[in-house]
């Protein structure tokens, strides 16, 4: 069920009264699913206020979502970047560090799970990326290495020149 940003403000001040309500026939489950959701919206309320509460955005930009896996590889806690962007949600914190562990920046452009074909075709173009980087590197060291063995041929042409005199 998804609730409005009045109806979290309601339950969260009745919370912070001392006030928990459940529905009517609810089972224990749910009652502890309820009191969860509730002592996450108590920590959104107090950490930034009522506009936290407002129903989260359904997507987040590439931008982001970069920032907030670059603050989690600095060592902030998944937790603390999910409430900074105005969410609870760990789980989609999670899933963009999969991403990012995958496929690089461009992991986190797209949904992997909506676009396969996206996330194929990223794999293999970063891949294609490294392997044409790793060839330039070669092609590079092949040329020092031709060179210094021209060097030392003309050294030892030297030496050799040298040693008939």
């Amino acid at each position: 069920m998804v609730y409005t940003k009045e109806e979290k403000l309601r339950i969260v001040k009745l919370y912070l009264d001392g006030i928990i309500e459940y529905p009517p026939n609810a089972t224990p489950r749910q009652k502890d699913n309820i009191r969860k959701k509730i002592k996450k919206w108590v920590g959104v309320f107090k950490a930034q206020g009522e506009e936290a509460l407002e129903p989260r955005k359904k997507s987040f930009k590439y931008e982001d979502k970069k920032f907030a896996v670059e603050r989690i590889l600095a060592g902030e806690s998944q937790y603390q970047v999910a409430f900074s962007l105005g969410t609870t949600n760990t789980v989609e914190i999670r899933k963009w560090i999969k991403q990012y562990k995958e496929n690089g920046w461009n992991g986190l452009r797209k949904d992997g799970n909506r676009n396969k074909y996206f996330n194929a075709k990223v794999r293999v173009t970063t891949k294609l990326k490294e392997a044409q980087e790793e060839i330039e590197f070669l092609r590079k060291k092949i040329k020092e290495q031709s060179i210094e063995i021209e060097y030392l041929k003309k050294l030892n042409a030297l030496v050799n020149q040298r040693r008939g005199q």
